[in-house]
């Protein structure tokens, strides 16, 4: 963080989406916050890590995961995919919509890689499935509430295959490590959406 510094961060930040308000046709995303001033020291590394004054939410971090699986370009997301009549006759339907192109295609494949890996022999383990390839990033996010510390146990990720085309985000208030409480959950979405 000290070599990037806060300028190539902040941007980096932004163009995942922080610091932005998520207008959507269907549905209102509120903004995740990345400080852009100059920070001390200590506010960059901790910022650096989604630490400090970073804030974010669920439904962005899914974006942000998807974004990953989809080579960087991040899709607005909708809350209908389409409305079906009684009779089963489609009255609408909603196509896909690119929202933003989040990072290249290369960026996309190399955090992907590393992703694949947290799950495979990291901290998230516990969301692996097996006969699926996952990729996930588990976090912790530490915060007071009443008076006293908490942590927050966090899990973002996805299918790495055409055929399940979903990302998840996982937020356990008072969870602890996002290894033991969101990647457990995460597993058990997984199997899921892709039971037979």
């Amino acid at each position: 963080s000290q070599e990037l510094g806060y300028k190539m961060l902040g941007e980096t930040a932004e163009n995942l989406g922080f610091n932005e308000n998520f207008m959507f046709g269907d549905m209102i995303v509120y903004n995740s916050s990345y400080p852009i001033d100059d920070l001390s020291p200590e506010d960059l590394a901790w910022s650096s890590i989604g630490q400090g004054r970073v804030l974010a939410t669920p439904m962005h971090m899914a974006l942000i995961a998807s974004a990953i699986a989809n080579d960087g370009t991040m899709m607005e997301p909708r809350l209908l995919r389409q409305v079906v009549s009684p009779a089963g006759m489609q009255r609408l339907g909603y196509t896909s919509k690119v929202y933003t192109q989040a990072c290249t295609p290369e960026l996309a494949a190399q955090v992907e890689e590393y992703m694949i890996d947290v799950v495979k022999n990291g901290t998230g383990k516990s969301a692996a499935v097996e006969g699926l390839t996952i990729a996930g990033k588990t976090g912790s996010a530490e915060s007071s509430l009443d008076g006293r510390y908490v942590t927050h146990g966090w899990f973002v990720g996805y299918i790495d295959d055409p055929a399940y085309p979903y990302a998840v985000s996982v937020f356990v208030e008072e969870g602890g490590s996002g290894g033991k409480a969101a990647a457990p959950l995460a597993h058990e979405i997984f199997r899921w959406l892709t039971a037979e």
